[in-house]
């Protein structure tokens, strides 16, 4: 079966952004608030043994959580896990209004020895420190057509002595990460989602439109997006602007 994903929108850009795009013959560089547009197409194959999933299977854990549907667990499942109480919270006999919960917690271990490569011995800069990230968000499906989705963060690195001590990518205190709405239209073979409030992006082989998940903390994006999905197709329309 191929899977193909086509995307395109435009992301605010700011002076002193932490990326700098250029556009044919000229560069960003001015004061004002401006749209960075992409159109890029991904196209991904996988085996067509792999596309013939029953229904009701257990799902993977992705890296945008929002991203996971635990509706295939309402019936139940004959590998049960330990989370499978709270995946699926069922809120009335239907089970068209349910409830989602997760998380993750990560512990890192850092160690640099002569940071930025200091020549004279009494300026090397060695240290080793941890850093922590707690992440946790609730999923809301009332019914078929509405969804609200919320995830905060707690990002830690209390001990970081190098030069810069602790930067905007170490730390970041019970923030929001996500919080969003979701409108969806239904139609044979396709459906429309309208997408408004906090969200994360992320397309193809994650070079130009990805949150960085390899920092401790993340730049949320404030805005909207519409995704439209046919058969394998999914065409995903946006306008974020980075949240200082």
């Amino acid at each position: 079966m191929t899977n193909v994903n086509f995307f395109l929108g435009s992301r605010l850009i700011q002076k002193n952004d932490f990326l700098k795009r250029s556009i044919g013959p000229h560069t960003v560089t001015g004061k004002k608030f401006f749209c960075v547009f992409l159109a890029l197409m991904s196209i991904s194959h996988s085996l067509f043994a792999a596309s013939q999933t029953a229904v009701n299977s257990r799902i993977n854990y992705e890296l945008l959580r929002f991203n996971e549907d635990w509706s295939v667990i309402k019936d139940g499942l004959p590998d049960s896990d330990l989370f499978d109480p709270i995946k699926f919270i069922a809120l009335d006999d239907s089970k068209r209004f349910w409830l989602s919960f997760g998380g993750q917690a990560r512990l890192r271990l850092e160690g640099f020895d002569n940071f930025n490569f200091a020549q004279a011995s009494a300026s090397r800069n060695d240290d080793t420190y941890f850093s922590s990230r707690l992440r946790l968000h609730g999923d809301l499906h009332l019914g078929d057509h509405l969804r609200l989705f919320f995830e905060a963060i707690n990002a830690f690195t209390p001990e970081r002595e190098l030069p810069g001590g602790k930067r905007i990518i170490d730390v970041d205190s019970l923030a929001i990460r996500n919080a969003f709405l979701d409108i969806v239209f239904a139609f044979d073979n396709s459906s429309l989602t309208l997408r408004v409030g906090r969200q994360d992006l992320l397309f193809g082989s994650r070079r130009l439109v990805d949150p960085p998940l390899w920092t401790n903390t993340i730049r949320p994006l404030d805005g909207v997006s519409a995704i439209f999905k046919h058969n394998v197709w999914t065409v995903t329309g946006f306008w974020t602007r980075p949240v200082s």
